[in-house]
């Protein structure tokens, strides 16, 4: 006979799997992690409302998560996977696409990251980050607004999701975390002032944007139907369903369930 038990909610990047905090020392960038980011663009020109010229911000948000490991030249890289989504107005966030592949990265085990970007022009291997610095050095930037180069001033640490990760601090506030990125421009090195990105969330967890955020604009039409989506370890890999396991059940309607299937 099957007993159920230990029903829980999963909240939107406000938990952890691991009981303690850790500090990444060996790769530049999570390869199971899920970003949140705002990308803004700054046009200036006629604003027909107040029959003036001036500067217009418009502002997206995407979900960034990994999403598995591929070959490509004999190198095995992870995938990033892209969602757009909308920022609703209490602060929450909801899916308004499907996800795709973006990019392609990996790590060296020496704190450097590389990159194939799937849809460019170019798309050969670029250096994507590189976190052996220290005070006193200086990094190309990757943030065309503060300039073409940065010197590190001071070297800390920042928690996200209870993990901690080695925090890199620069000139006019830019950031840089190891295992997470930067702060601003996460994933492009724009050449205009006027375009940008910012790091809102992190999480060190690989879920799919509908099942992490749990809201309801994103649920099936048929919201009396829900489907397992997949099922996890503790520590939020992948798994089949074992008996007398605790294991996390992932559904198509947002909610989750941590339980035990006793044979």
């Amino acid at each position: 006979m099957k007993y159920l038990f230990e029903t829980i909610s999963l909240l939107f990047f406000g938990y952890s799997l691991n009981a303690s905090a850790q500090t990444i020392d060996s790769i530049a960038i999570s390869t199971n992690g899920s970003w949140i980011i705002e990308h803004s663009e700054t046009t200036y020109g006629w604003d027909y409302e107040t029959e003036t010229y001036g500067f217009t911000t418009v502002s997206s948000y995407f979900y960034y998560r990994s999403g598995g490991d591929t070959i490509i030249d004999g190198n095995v890289y992870t995938n990033l996977l892209k969602t757009s989504i909308n920022r609703n107005s209490d602060g929450s966030y909801s899916g308004s696409s499907g996800e795709y592949p973006y990019l392609a990265y990996r790590n060296d085990n020496e704190r450097r990251a590389y990159r194939i970007l799937y849809h460019a022009d170019d798309t050969t291997e670029q250096l994507w980050y590189d976190f052996n610095l220290d005070v006193g050095e200086t990094l190309w930037n990757p943030s065309f607004y503060f300039g073409p180069s940065l010197e590190v001033e001071d070297t800390s640490t920042h928690v996200f999701c209870d993990e901690v990760y080695k925090k890199f601090v620069f000139p006019w506030h830019f950031e840089m975390y190891q295992g997470v990125g930067s702060k601003t421009n996460f994933l492009h090195d724009y050449e205009d002032e006027y375009i940008g990105d910012i790091l809102l969330h992190f999480c060190n967890n690989a879920y799919p944007f509908h099942a992490v955020a749990g809201i309801s604009e994103i649920e099936s039409t048929n919201s009396n139907q829900k489907e397992l989506l997949g099922v996890y370890d503790l520590l939020g890999r992948p798994s089949e369903i074992i008996p007398n396991v605790l294991l996390i059940y992932l559904y198509s309607d947002g909610s989750s369930e941590k339980k035990v299937i006793l044979e």
